[in-house]
């Protein structure tokens, strides 16, 4: 059964000389996996090679969980192309799209999560600079997180419900929790890790991510990326990228 809907590609393999392996991502049917035969070729249906970030409408026989299904029309719209003339900026819609295969059930649609997942692109296609591009990233992993039913809780403290305020003298962070540890609560954690607290007052929503300096940023990433290794039992592949070099 043929079926139709706005998507955008999230993982893009080459399978043959002439096909590919495709992840899609769309509005009305979710995430799938999907072959597009003779894609490569140079007067193929699909106007040549559908790279990442290709955006439009798509025709597909759906395959079901764990198949692949087949696109016989895509409507492949360079929205995003501009992605690569700035390498943090590609680099954040990176781990966005890989953040999205991971983090998404098969045929799961999210309507709401569509919209802001091209919104994110959209504006990352405006950001020039390392602060832009991180901060947007992380205001995405928290929102992808919270729509999937994983978010941390980062507006109080996840024991004793304590409000986050600019009083606390000390934050912490705590992947068991999952969320943020106030002083008086941080003994039942063994896991527990500083944040800052201007940072942690950012992600509660106080105070915009954009204006944090780049130091605190990067820790708050690193405190993200330790909650999706422990989350998804691996790190994801774009971790290294913003990771500090050992």
């Amino acid at each position: 059964m043929l079926k139709k809907g706005q998507a955008i590609c999230i993982r893009s393999l080459d399978y043959s000389d002439t096909s590919q392996i495709l992840t899609f991502f769309s509005r009305e049917h979710g995430k799938f996996d999907a072959i597009a035969k003779g894609s490569k070729r140079a007067k193929s249906a699909f106007g040549g090679p559908i790279e990442i970030f290709a955006c439009g409408e798509v025709v597909f026989t759906e395959a079901g969980h764990g198949k692949l299904s087949g696109i016989s029309e895509f409507a492949n719209a360079p929205r995003f192309f501009s992605l690569r003339r700035n390498l943090e900026s590609l680099n954040a819609a990176l781990f966005g799209a890989e953040l999205m295969e991971l983090l998404m059930q098969d045929f799961d649609p999210h309507e709401e999560l569509y919209d802001f997942f091209l919104q994110y692109l959209e504006r990352l296609t405006e950001t020039n600079d390392t602060i832009g591009s991180l901060a947007l990233l992380i205001g995405f992993q928290v929102e992808v997180l919270k729509q999937v039913g994983h978010g941390p809780v980062l507006e109080q403290c996840v024991n004793c419900k304590t409000k986050i305020t600019a009083r606390w003298p000390v934050v912490y962070f705590s992947n068991s929790g999952p969320g943020v540890i106030c002083r008086d609560c941080e003994m039942a954690f063994a896991d527990k890790m500083n944040i800052d607290r201007e940072a942690a007052m950012a992600l509660a929503g106080q105070k915009s991510l954009a204006q944090l300096p780049l130091d605190v940023l990067q820790q708050v990433e690193r405190i993200l990326i330790g909650y999706l290794t422990d989350l998804l039992n691996k790190p994801p592949k774009m971790a290294r990228v913003f990771l500090p070099k050992s």
